[in-house]
């Protein structure tokens, strides 16, 4: 008896779509969404699961006689789990076993699931819950510790199914309502078209067309909730179908009894044939003339048996049980013949039907002959379908059909999306562009993947909704995870292409988001079952027309047609789909075609190229094509995307030590790009890993660099004694290599840092050997700097007016030499000087000529540093005006560099040029955000001029009489 059990339990398996994976003891493990996917697949699990429930407990309600005598106790019942969870598995064959099985941590939650709960149940995990939440009733039981797990799994136990809406209310996001963008062309059209059936009695069939998530339902949905607003009573007829019973005679046509007759899935086949007869008398008074009770009784038994009603089950009808094709063609006219009388007698007929790409052919045909005759009737059929209903029928709703109407519905521009985004975001204080253009980017016009995108914000803690407001946390967002909800959806499309095209378009998404056709050939003759070229270029055109690739109009470096994926979100489910297998060695082939065809423009594909290294497996050569595209964004002044690369390089390295000298270098680059962002608490962690790896292999050199940049960040950072330190170590290990600039830059470092100590003699001498050090060498701007140091630092007059002599005789060499750069440098070096010693004209006017010398050069962070010195030099020569509009400019372009310092050092200026020309609330304001920020730590460290910035706040008070407010400043030393 228990054989058959198991057998009843697979068969249910295989009858919603699953599969049975394997039996373990008394466990059976089923998986859903393979060989193919569908978008229901979860809510097939578990009306799956619900009637294995059902069959358990009759099959031992059956066999109660039979246990031993006594009532069984609470020990003794029998107790059925079933776990049910969503997610990605490896599917394939493990060990010596010939079938294919599923594993991975998807797999774990559903089994630890089942087993985590003692009562009987259906339990799902949150994932699952997500996707079937407006189908089924839940009981949240919070979250449950799994093992095998470090964070515990928030579960729900089934409870039962909700009531089928056909319009469901549209919950919105965090209580936030999402509204209908974009569709107002469309809503005039419908209204228009109702309007007219119910004044002229002709009406139309509209077929909406459009790709799943496109708006479709939700257009209908506004329709139908103002049908109220009219001056007439509209009668609606309603029918949905989904993927499962395309195949079952007349189902479709059996939903649309089903919710007119208003039966329900407990009625008996007696009270069911009473519905449909009360439906038929009540409906019309022709009708009840027409037809005596036995007549009405016979017609309601034909459309009861035409579509399957008034059984236990419609499965339960095989072919060979059908009646004759004579008593189908009868019932079909006897529908037609009822359906249109109700029209005729009604100011104006309603028909929505969902879905019809999925309906049966038999019901089809049936709404075909109905359509036929919509011209000449108050009739408003609308039909939702996507673009699959093409290749079945291409002449949908029949050929010469008067009235028929197809409205393709478009995805939303760009100007739509984002209102439609930022509509749904309105919560947040501020939505930044960048997060608004990835979700409009990601989406593609698609407002179901607007919406969905936002829920897993959400969910991922990016985004935070609750009871208080909104708040964003952009550190959180390290990318946009594609939903669940999209991945079935996507999946399933894919899962119904003709081969040839599912496996181009994975290919493609191997490419990138923008992808060659020759790539694609190449690709494809290395597969292990390859196609002609024929195929593919007839795959691609075929793709094309079904509005999943867009050809691009802009020629490309190859001279070869480029495409692009019309949505991101449907490459990365395409591309999750490529087996794990077959991906290393498509991205060879892809790295191979573009490093063939790119020449002398491989810096403008070093990131794709890098990429497809790394997933090809080669980490030396990813590594090696990261480290120029970092070297070029660095060039480009696009610090995050050179630390993102430097960083990966690290990452690709970390277990290749052949390639240390390779890490170091990169390291010390990392870490210079840190440091001018102000990042200086991970640029001292980049350098002390550098000091360790350069330690563990003998490299002096490596560990002088890592020190001399230690010391340097300590200095800007105003920890001297580290600084020192640092300089000291660095100096002996320098000196030890015989590298006289590193040397020297050593010296410099430790002159400068113990200058600011206070010991100038000390500083003199080791700024002075420095220099002589780097007289021999080509450094001007160790120079300049040197040159400035030992004028800040001398004992008398004589020494600093020759530090000041040659600092000048430099710039003015390097300017004949037509080095103007180098020359700004050390000009501005100078002005820095004056400004230091108070002589605030001379400043002024060496600060204006060396920022003439730099703008050309267009390096932001010198220009930066200088334009915020030239505006301190003329808010101190009283220029108010001048001095802000040239340390606006600088924190403008301050902005651009993403340099903490750099703005902060922007602001403080400012601070104080709005308190020279008395402008004390403004100045304060100022003053309190630079402190703000920089009081951030944990990335910026201890800001040298923190100290600056308290003094010039508590003037800003005592100048407006707040002494005791004053007083409480707290001032750094």
């Amino acid at each position: 008896q228990i054989d058959l059990l198991w057998q009843q339990l697979d068969e249910t398996i295989l009858y919603y779509g699953g599969v049975v994976d394997k039996h373990m003891g008394d466990v059976i493990m089923g998986i859903f969404g393979t060989p193919i996917a569908r978008e229901n697949d979860p809510e097939r699990a578990i009306l799956c699961a619900m009637t294995m429930r059902e069959q358990v407990s009759e099959f031992l309600a059956a066999h109660q006689a039979q246990v031993e005598t006594g009532p069984a106790g609470p020990e003794q019942q029998a107790v059925i789990r079933i776990g049910i969870n969503t997610g990605q598995v490896l599917l394939g064959q493990v060990g010596s076993d010939a079938w294919q099985t599923a594993i991975g941590d998807a797999v774990n939650v559903a089994s630890r699931l089942k087993e985590a709960a003692r009562e009987s149940g259906i339990y799902i995990s949150h994932d699952t819950y997500r996707l079937v939440r407006k189908l089924f009733r839940v009981e949240t039981l919070g979250d449950v510790s799994i093992k095998g797990r470090q964070t515990p799994v928030l579960v729900y136990r089934i409870a039962g199914a909700l009531p089928r809406l056909f319009f469901p209310m549209y919950d919105g996001i965090g209580g936030v309502q999402v509204p209908m963008v974009g569709r107002e062309t469309e809503m005039d059209l419908l209204r228009h078209l109702l309007n007219r059936a119910a004044q002229e009695g002709r009406g139309n069939v509209v077929t909406i067309i459009g790709d799943a998530g496109v708006g479709k339902s939700r257009l209908v949905a506004e329709f139908h909730r103002h049908l109220s607003d009219y001056p007439f009573k509209v009668t609606i007829f309603q029918a949905r179908t989904d993927q499962r019973l395309g195949a079952v005679p007349f189902s479709f046509l059996r939903d649309f009894f089903i919710r007119h007759f208003a039966i329900e899935e407990s009625d008996r086949a007696g009270s069911i044939e009473e519905k449909i007869m009360g439906g038929l008398a009540a409906t019309q008074i022709d009708i009840r003339e027409r037809f005596t009770k036995k007549e009405l009784r016979e017609r309601a038994r034909a459309i009861s048996k035409l579509v399957g009603l008034g059984t236990s089950s419609i499965t339960t009808q095989l072919p060979g049980q059908r009646d004759t094709a004579e008593s189908r063609a009868r019932a079909v006219a006897i529908i037609i013949d009822y359906l249109t009388s109700v029209i005729r007698h009604s100011a104006v007929t309603l028909i929505f039907l969902e879905d019809i790409h999925w309906a049966d052919e038999d019901s089809l045909a049936v709404l075909e002959k109905l359509a036929s005759a919509a011209g000449e009737l108050p009739l408003l059929m609308l039909c939702m379908a996507r673009p699959t209903l093409r290749d079945r029928r291409t002449d949908w709703p029949g050929e010469g059909v008067s009235g028929a109407v197809s409205l393709p519905l478009r995805p939303l521009d760009e100007t739509e999306s984002h209102r439609l985004v930022l509509s749904i975001l309105h919560k947040l204080p501020q939505v930044p562009p960048a997060l608004s253009d990835l979700i409009v980017r990601s989406a593609a016009g698609n407002p179901f993947y607007v919406v969905e995108l936002v829920r897993v914000l959400i969910d991922d803690g990016v985004i935070v909704a609750d009871e208080s407001g909104w708040y964003l946390r952009p550190q959180e967002l390290t990318r946009l995870r594609v939903p669940a909800t999209l991945t079935g959806v996507l999946q399933a499309r894919l899962d119904r292409l003709p081969e040839v095209e599912r496996v181009t378009l994975q290919q493609a998404a191997v490419v990138g988001d923008e992808f060659w056709a020759g790539a694609l050939q190449q690709i494809n003759r290395a597969a292990r079952f390859p196609f002609t070229g024929e195929q593919v270029a007839a795959a691609l055109a075929a793709l094309e027309r079904r509005d999943m690739i867009v050809r691009s109009t802009v020629p490309t470096f190859t001279g070869d047609q480029a495409y692009f994926f019309r949505h991101a979100v449907l490459r990365e489910v395409a591309y999750e789909s490529v087996l794990l297998r077959d991906r290393p060695g498509f991205h060879l082939q892809a790295v191979r075609w573009l490093e063939s065809q790119v020449g002398d423009r491989i810096g403008e594909y070093a990131a794709p190229i890098a990429q497809h290294y790394e997933q090809a497996g080669r980490p030396a050569d990813a590594a090696r094509m990261y480290e120029l595209a970092a070297d070029i964004a660095a060039e480009q002044y696009k610090p995050a995307g050179a630390i993102n690369s430097y960083r990966k390089v690290l990452e690709l390295l970390s277990d290749l030590p052949q390639y240390l000298d390779m890490r170091l270098s990169v390291q010390n680059r990392l870490g210079r790009i840190l440091q001018q962002q102000g990042r200086m608490i991970e640029a001292l962690e980049v350098y002390r890993s550098m000091y360790t790896g350069a330690e563990l292999d003998g490299n002096l050199l490596g560990q002088a660099r890592a020190e001399i940049a230690r010391a340097t960040i300590h200095l800007e950072l105003g920890n001297y004694t580290d600084a020192a330190a640092a300089a000291e170590q660095a100096e002996q290990l320098a000196h030890l290599t015989g590298a006289d600039m590193d040397l020297a830059l050593a010296q410099l470092v430790r002159g400068e840092t113990v200058g600011r100590m206070g010991d100038n003699r000390e500083a003199q001498a080791a700024i002075w050997q420095a220099l002589e050090r780097g007289r021999t060498l080509d450094a001007p701007r160790g120079m300049a700097r040197g040159l400035a140091l030992a004028a800040t630092f001398a004992d008398d007059t004589q020494a600093r007016q020759a530090a000041i002599d040659e600092l000048t005789d430099l710039a003015q060499s390097l300017a004949e030499q037509d080095e103007a750069i180098d020359a700004g440098f050390a000009l501005a070096r100078l002005g820095e000087f004056y400004l230091e010693q108070g002589l605030n004209h001379a400043a002024w006017a060496t600060l204006e000529q060396a920022l003439e010398m730099q703008r050309p050069a267009a390096n932001p962070y010198i220009v930066v540093e200088t334009l915020r010195l030239l505006g301190v030099a003329a808010g101190r020569i009283d220029e108010p005006r001048q001095a802000m509009a040239l340390l606006e400019e600088a924190a403008a372009l301050a902005e651009t560099t993403g340099n903490h310092h750099l703005r902060l050092g922007c602001r403080l200026a400012m601070g104080e040029v709005l308190l020279g020309r008395g402008d004390f609330a403004a100045a304060e304001a100022t003053l309190r955000q630079v402190i703000a920020v920089a009081e951030d730590r944990q990335r910026l460290g201890n800001w040298i001029h923190l100290g600056e910035t308290y003094k010039l706040l508590v003037e800003v008070l005592n100048r407006q009489g707040r002494r005791e407010e004053a007083r409480l400043i707290p001032i750094p030393r």
